[in-house]
């Protein structure tokens, strides 16, 4: 089967932007792997912490939230 046949009646329109926009260029950024081991190995706690935000989720919080927040020290 030909790739263009696997969707039928769907056709995309060339896009009448004469640059390359942002969105454009963020849909195909790409990152290097995360790397296996770390060059730095944290001593105390508290010396390097580790971060991320997730959201928005679909289902909020009986607070009203939307989005959680995780942090890691790296020592323990």
């Amino acid at each position: 089967m030909d790739k263009r046949e696997t969707a039928k009646n769907f056709h995309i329109k060339p896009c009448s932007m004469l640059k390359t926009c942002e969105c454009c260029l963020k849909a195909k950024m790409a990152r290097k792997p995360l790397p296996q081991k770390s060059d730095t190995v944290s001593t105390e706690i508290l010396d390097l912490i580790h971060t991320d935000i997730c959201g928005p989720m679909q289902t909020q919080t009986p607070g009203g939230n939307r989005y959680f927040m995780t942090m890691i020290d790296d020592c323990s």
